[in-house]
């Protein structure tokens, strides 16, 4: 069993493309509660 190393670094490059993904996809969903809550915060 001989692994390419061509397909490894590729592997690893989705890995670390899908969580920096996710990582945005959060800090979207962060800045958007965040701007809400701020909203609330001065209509009260």
């Amino acid at each position: 069993m001989q692994r390419s190393p061509r397909r490894v670094r590729s592997s690893a490059k989705d890995l670390i493309k899908s969580s920096a993904k996710a990582a945005i996809d959060l800090g979207r969903q962060a800045a958007r509660l965040g701007m809400e809550s701020i909203k609330r915060a001065s209509n009260r």
